[in-house]
């Protein structure tokens, strides 16, 4: 749900929202979190806070619905620059900003798309048409579910027989 309000889903709309299950453990930096890394210096290390905490605003900034292009800076944060203690973490999770419900688990996973492959398995992906009455918060109708083929390349209907 928390893609949906991301994406700024509307009443109606029909959306793809994939569930995958972890493979193995994913080890997460947490970019709201005060880190400290033995072996640095303090200097380092208040160098290191600082990163994170700008890491942390940049991630998290409210992106304006007219203006979409404006989260291109995190992702390309996300894709070509971050990638702090790459032997440590696979990731990295910030505060889901869209997502206005203010629940615990509503943040944002980034992986880094290598580790991604071998650490995630698709469940399926369900086509869903978003509540027309309530929007995101109401309850949303599911139009086919799809899971892997067995070449694990195309997805197909189980109840289709495809």
């Amino acid at each position: 749900m928390t893609a949906a309000f991301e994406i700024q889903a509307q009443p109606g709309n029909l959306v793809a929202m994939t569930q995958f299950r972890t493979a193995s453990r994913v080890l997460a930096l947490d970019l709201a979190a005060d880190i400290t890394v033995k072996g640095l210096t303090m200097a380092e290390q208040k160098k290191l806070s600082m990163i994170m905490s700008f890491l942390e605003g940049i991630f998290s900034q409210a992106n304006p619905t007219n203006n979409g292009s404006r989260y291109i800076a995190p992702d390309l944060i996300a894709k070509e620059i971050f990638n702090p203690f790459p032997d440590l973490f696979t990731g990295w999770r910030y505060k889901a900003i869209a997502d206005t419900r203010g629940l615990p688990w509503t943040v944002n996973l980034a992986l880094k798309s290598v580790p991604a492959k071998d650490l995630l398995e698709h469940v399926r992906t369900d086509i869903v048409e978003i509540d027309p009455n309530d929007g995101i918060n109401g309850r949303h109708r599911i139009i086919v579910s799809l899971i892997l083929a067995p070449n694990r390349v195309d997805l197909v209907s189980p109840d289709a027989g495809n």
